[in-house]
């Protein structure tokens, strides 16, 4: 028995195969490959002869698409389509290469819809039973994601538009309680400021003098009942204009929120969908 030296006519390996028989498998691409025993008689050569099914350049296209050699996978898919022209899965070959993924399961990351690729869509024309149960099983979980991406967008633009009204509204009752406070502010640090100053005045002018440095007591508690009281008003207005900041915020988050939503719908509409910019 001598080991044949061959070349598979299909994927150009080398083979080696047992002189003994008269056809072999290639084991890459798993052509048949035949010996031809007419042109052995003529040349004293062995040549032989292959054609590859269908089935088996399909293995070969998937397995370079494992590898991400994409562009010859494609190679290889466009000749099955050659023979025939119905095979789904020659199709979802080709839209896996055009969207660079390995597995026909990670076409559910898509960041799209299947349904507006072509090749999908001859591929769901011509699969039967599970097959076409399994590729639409792919895309509805698509736009289920995407669906609940939608919802995330739109319950932030309603949170945000509820906090919007409550801040508002808040502003609006305490609007002319935040200007009288305003006025009761400047009245009470002028009062502060005349208090201090009498309390400078008679502690520096009287202090060898007890009783007159007793006068001016009333001064100095003056001073600390106004410097108290201007606090507490001040904690009022202070948290006015708080909301008055918080609600500048919100304005500019409710902008960013349905900009960054405008383009997600423009982004992922598809066919058959009733997406709206709000």
């Amino acid at each position: 028995m001598a080991i044949l030296g061959l070349i598979c006519p299909n994927c150009n390996a080398n083979l080696k195969a047992d002189d003994t028989k008269d056809s072999w498998f290639c084991q890459y691409c798993g052509t048949k490959v035949i010996r031809d025993k007419q042109h052995i008689e003529l040349s004293g050569e062995i040549a032989v002869n292959g054609i590859a099914s269908t089935d088996s350049l399909l293995d070969r296209a998937f397995l370079f698409i494992e590898d991400k050699n994409f562009q010859r996978a494609f190679q290889y898919l466009e000749r099955v389509l050659d023979a025939d022209p119905k095979n789904w899965r020659a199709y979802i070959g080709r839209l896996l290469c055009q969207l660079k993924m390995c597995k026909i399961k990670d076409l559910e990351k898509a960041a799209r819809p299947l349904i507006i690729y072509d090749d999908y869509n001859k591929a769901m024309r011509f699969a039967v039973g599970d097959e076409a149960s399994m590729l639409k099983g792919l895309n509805d979980t698509i736009i289920q994601r995407l669906e609940n991406e939608k919802l995330k967008h739109e319950d932030e633009i309603s949170d945000i538009q509820r906090e919007i009204v409550s801040t508002e509204q808040y502003l609006e009752d305490n609007k002319k309680d935040y200007n009288r406070s305003m006025t009761k502010i400047v009245a009470w640090t002028v009062f502060e400021v005349l208090c201090i100053l009498v309390s400078v005045f008679f502690i520096i002018g009287t202090i060898a003098v007890l009783p007159i440095l007793i006068i001016s007591l009333p001064a100095v508690a003056g001073t600390i009942f106004v410097i108290q009281k201007r606090n507490k008003i001040k904690r009022l207005t202070t948290d006015y204009d708080n909301m008055k900041s918080r609600l500048a915020q919100l304005n500019q988050q409710l902008s960013q929120a349905k900009r960054a939503y405008s383009i997600f719908i423009a982004t992922n509409n598809y066919p058959g969908s009733d997406w709206a910019v709000i």
